[in-house]
């Protein structure tokens, strides 16, 4: 059931035209709520979908959303709700909040345009002024299968710089490492066991798609540097561990980690499984 605030409510997507815009007016719209949308190639303007919103979300790139909370933010009233759907939260919910007197949220679907349904999808909400709209955004996504999870922009931005750029920058490397082996893909497929062959797949699926979102992920995240920093000297240290050094007891090492991960283990061993099953099997 749809939160009762939502009725009556027209929702605004700038950028409606784009690969999330397209995802989110549609599962608007089939929950029975008013969208309209703005884009380059449409007839309405950004100032003019803004004026006719009771929710306006923008649903561009990072950079762009920056710039656009601050042009459009003179035009959101106390009683509309300003949303952003950016992969990096500081930057963009501290401009929502300082040129508007609107409610702001940002949301931060951790999911992509291809994705069939928000049924088992994690969802990030970051309130940013007033708390109005935080719980029925958090009932609605839930009630569409969705995880979500309520944090601070700064404790976002932070998990971030691991999930997203530290994760991007391994498989923008796989794919250097590769290049610069010459090790092509056909090559790498055919000596690849099934794990390695995902990682050749993510490598293939990072450069079919936007290269600019991951250049903006991991150069635009205020914590990045630092944390792809730490990561290095941990691989530096696995690696000095498990090739150089015979004072450590390697497996003893391994199971420190192991302990830390706990029954999550078990549960990865039983999903990869079923994920290399399906994938080798033939199955959808």
């Amino acid at each position: 059931m749809i939160p009762d605030i939502f009725v009556g409510k027209k929702i605004g997507v700038i950028g409606g035209h784009g690969g999330m815009g397209r995802w989110f007016s549609a599962f608007f719209r089939d929950l029975g709520l008013s969208v309209e949308v703005s884009d380059l190639d449409t007839a309405i303007s950004n100032e003019e979908l803004v004026l006719k919103s009771d929710i306006v979300i923008l649903s561009t790139p990072m950079a762009v959303a920056v710039s656009l909370a601050r042009k459009l933010g003179p035009l959101m009233s106390e009683e509309k709700l300003f949303v952003d759907f950016s992969s990096l939260k500081e930057e963009v919910v501290q401009a929502m909040v300082a040129s508007s007197a609107a409610e702001v949220l940002g949301i931060h679907p951790m999911f992509g345009q291809y994705t069939a349904s928000m049924q088992g999808q994690n969802v990030i909400l970051t309130p940013g002024r007033g708390h109005l709209w935080t719980d029925p955004f958090h009932r609605l996504f839930e009630d569409a299968g969705a995880v979500v999870s309520v944090m601070d922009a700064a404790t976002h931005d932070r998990h971030m710089a691991f999930v997203q750029s530290v994760t991007h920058l391994v498989t923008i490397a796989t794919g250097a490492y590769m290049q610069q082996e010459n090790m092509d893909p056909e090559t790498a497929c055919r000596v690849a066991t099934p794990i390695f062959r995902l990682n050749v797949d993510f490598v293939g699926r990072l450069f079919a798609l936007d290269l600019g979102l991951y250049e903006d992920l991991i150069a635009r995240n205020p914590y990045a540097r630092e944390v792809s920093s730490l990561f290095a000297r941990v691989l530096a240290d696995t690696s000095e561990i498990l090739l150089d050094d015979k004072s450590v007891d390697k497996r003893q090492w391994m199971e420190g980690i192991k302990s830390f991960l706990g029954p999550f283990t078990g549960d990865a061993l039983r999903e990869t499984n079923e994920i290399l099953n399906c994938r080798f099997s033939g199955k959808e």
